[in-house]
């Protein structure tokens, strides 16, 4: 098989791109894909680049989902906490309030983790 562009040059590949024969002066590897020089190295390169940055994007969207999910968990075992202790406090239940501390610690807890975990780096 003969090179596109060089018709009297053997091919040592066919481009991943556009499936041309490319011969070793037409030839560019972009993250171990033989491409031609020609017209595809460059959009080669930009969708590496693409999808380097996509996927930084996607790891962020992912911990802030799981932070807001955090927070969302914690700040409901506060509001538990609280309105248990209100209770607890109206009854004088000493048995509920420690159970609701221990809700509203969970609840910090879970608050901090999840926002220790989206400010952490990968």
């Amino acid at each position: 098989m003969k090179c596109h562009k060089h018709l009297e040059e053997n091919a040592v590949a066919a481009c991943t791109r556009c499936w041309r024969p490319i011969c070793h002066d037409c030839c560019s590897t972009v993250s171990g894909k033989m491409v031609c020089k020609e017209r595809c190295e460059e959009d080669q390169i930009f969708t590496e680049q693409f999808n380097a940055i996509a996927q930084e994007n996607a790891k962020v969207a992912s911990r802030a989902a799981g932070t807001g999910m955090g927070l969302v968990l914690g700040t409901m075992l506060l509001l538990v906490c609280f309105f248990s202790l209100r209770e607890a406090y109206s009854l004088n239940s000493y048995e509920m309030q420690v159970i609701a501390y221990i809700i509203g610690a969970l609840g910090l807890s879970l608050d901090l983790i999840a926002v220790t975990t989206f400010f952490s780096k990968d």
